[in-house]
């Protein structure tokens, strides 16, 4: 149903992607993955931050991917990504990161599709928002893979909680390309 819905909203049909990447803003750095055991009619990729910027001026900051996936009839999960190429943690500004993830919840998911989102006829499993960078270049140096353990970048990163549909959510950062998996195989936490 939410899917659905959101597919053929026709100002969101320039914004919907077969997946999510940083090919357009870089050289294709980093994507998120979805597991091949997923039937593709369950996952609806949304460009958020171009239609953000589209839509409201001045343009907001706002995330690059709204995922959104069926796991049981009228039940998904969301995972809102933020993918960033760069090569030293400093260069990850957390205010910035802090301020696209709430402008996702809140221009999108509340302002502009609250009907959608907001239905009693849906139920939000889960919520994940993601950053997807590599601050400490482990994937060209793997021999820093110890960076990769709990970081003074991630735990003030962790410290960053987010309200999505009343809970607090926080970051999680990926090094790698992170995969979606078949949450119609899984428990809602």
């Amino acid at each position: 149903m939410l899917i659905n819905n959101l597919r053929y909203v026709k100002e969101l049909s320039d914004f919907i992607l077969d997946k999510c990447d940083d090919t357009e803003d870089s050289k294709g750095n980093f994507e998120v993955i979805t597991d091949k055991s997923i039937n593709l009619e369950n996952i609806l990729i949304i460009k958020v931050d171009y239609f953000l910027q589209k839509k409201i001026h001045p343009n907001p900051k706002a995330p690059d991917c709204l995922i959104i996936q069926r796991c049981a009839e009228n039940e998904f999960d969301i995972y809102v990504v933020e993918l960033k190429d760069v090569k030293r943690p400093r260069k990850i500004n957390k205010k910035d990161v802090r301020e696209k993830f709430t402008n996702c919840y809140e221009l999108f998911i509340k302002k502009e599709f609250k009907e959608y989102f907001y239905s009693d006829k849906i139920k939000i499993r889960n919520i994940k928002l993601w950053l997807v960078a590599d601050p400490h270049n482990i994937r060209e140096y793997p021999q820093r893979e110890h960076y990769n353990k709990v970081t003074e970048f991630d735990m003030l990163l962790e410290q960053v909680t987010i309200k999505y549909f009343n809970k607090s959510i926080r970051i999680k950062r990926y090094h790698q390309n992170p995969t979606i998996k078949d949450c119609s195989k899984m428990r809602a936490s």
